[in-house]
């Protein structure tokens, strides 16, 4: 069985890589002999992520958007691409014939994995949305065609551990209804997605509530403690904070500075020791938490108390980092997520709403601070309180947890099944 794993994005976001490390072990425990495809936006290819059953191809995103650096060869090359490839997956839905030639040369093996799969299964994530602007409409477009292509090519369509929405206009929210239609599974990591869905007209019986994949993360039996070495000092608490570039530029700068002094807070009220951890640290559009810790460093007053790690870390390391905190402040949510499943308390700071959406499922609503209202005074507020009731989060958790996988069970059952009933390839 060979299985197309799309949408996957940069090894560099350790939360992507997160997912789609789950999502491969998911679905070869479900297929040992199936064979994996995932076309992802890395700019270097790996030729395995498993034992010889997993590779990687360019992505019709990569070619859209990062094959080009100019912005007007890229807009013209994002129309072509989605021109041409719209005209071949017509001509095969339509005559069965595979005329490769009508696409570009560079994306000819990617549209050929395509047509090799047995079924295409999306990477979990939460790409499906879009703002009020023509850029981000053109982003939406792309990443539905992706999965309009399979439809065209009469593959089955699984979205996996989906965050959709929010979508900002009419027209984002019908070409979202018209392409989402055509999925068989669609698993919604959040009930603020399944929401999302049905408002948007999308069949109930396509909608299956589901888990972040992250979750599903098989942590390795031997302990993390031993692989990244954080400094503990004796009576003081580990906090980990993360950060991210989200907010305009003013906006921005208050938001570090806030984060900044709740840092000072920490260290001198609370007798702490503060470790900035960048959980993602990739090229694409400058998307390098360590740039905000720096800007961070900058305001903090006792630095000595904090630990700024300027690394990049891949996430073996991460979850070492993550394991050995008391608490962690994240505003990356699989910083928080990743945290969690160690069953460290966590603050998540929100910039979508699949924050909030995962954190209600673990009845830790109470302790989500939104971006644009984080102050130093308002996440000392919530640190106080997460500290007080450190005992009953920690049981929420627990239960939080073990509801993930009653649910996650339930899905594999589903997603067995309609692998079971994939046809051969005929071409």
């Amino acid at each position: 069985m060979n299985i197309l794993i799309t949408h996957a994005y940069s090894t560099d976001n350790n939360g992507d890589e997160a997912i789609l490390r789950s999502q491969i072990d998911t679905l070869l425990r479900l297929k040992p002999d199936a064979k994996i495809t995932i076309l992802t936006a890395n700019q270097h290819l790996k030729s395995a992520k498993g034992p010889g059953k997993t590779s990687e191809l360019h992505s019709l995103f990569f070619f859209a958007f990062y094959y080009s650096k100019n912005p007007i060869t890229r807009t013209m090359n994002t129309l072509l691409i989605l021109i041409t490839t719209l005209m071949w997956g017509l001509v095969f839905h339509l005559f069965r014939i595979n005329a490769l030639w009508i696409a570009p040369k560079a994306i000819r093996p990617t549209l050929t994995a395509y047509l090799k799969s047995n079924i295409i299964i999306t990477v979990g994530g939460g790409y499906i949305n879009g703002r009020n602007s023509l850029t981000s409409t053109l982003t939406l477009i792309i990443q539905l065609h992706s999965i309009f292509i399979a439809y065209l090519l009469r593959k089955p369509i699984v979205l996996y551990s989906q965050s959709i929405g929010p979508l900002s206009n009419w027209f984002q929210r019908k070409i979202t209804s018209f392409t989402l239609k055509k999925a068989n599974i669609i698993f919604a990591r959040e009930n603020i997605t399944s929401t999302t869905l049905a408002k948007i007209g999308i069949p109930q019986h396509l909608i299956h509530r589901s888990a972040d994949a992250a979750f599903e993360l098989h942590l390795p039996v031997n302990s993390q403690k031993k692989s990244f070495h954080i400094p503990k000092i004796e009576n003081k608490l580990t906090i980990g904070i993360t950060v991210r570039k989200w907010l305009t530029k003013d906006k921005q700068e208050q938001f570090l500075s806030e984060l900044a002094k709740f840092i000072d807070i920490l260290t001198e009220k609370h007798n702490a020791h503060i470790l900035l951890i960048p959980q993602v640290t990739s090229d694409y559009h400058n998307d390098d938490d360590r740039v905000q810790q720096r800007i961070i460093m900058h305001y903090v007053h006792n630095t000595s108390g904090v630990t700024n790690i300027t690394q990049k870390c891949d996430l073996n390391t991460l979850l070492s980092i993550y394991s050995q905190l008391d608490y962690l402040v994240g505003t990356r949510m699989h910083s928080v997520i990743l945290s969690l499943i160690h069953h460290i308390p966590c603050i998540a700071i929100q910039y979508e709403p699949k924050t909030l959406g995962i954190m209600m499922d673990m009845k830790q609503e109470r302790y989500v601070v939104n971006i644009e209202d984080v102050t130093a005074q308002a996440l000392e507020k919530t640190f106080n309180s997460l500290i007080k009731n450190r005992r009953g989060y920690i049981k929420n958790l627990c239960q939080g947890l073990k509801k993930y996988k009653k649910i996650s069970q339930e899905n594999n059952k589903l997603l067995t099944k309609l692998l079971d009933q994939v046809h051969p390839i005929s071409i």
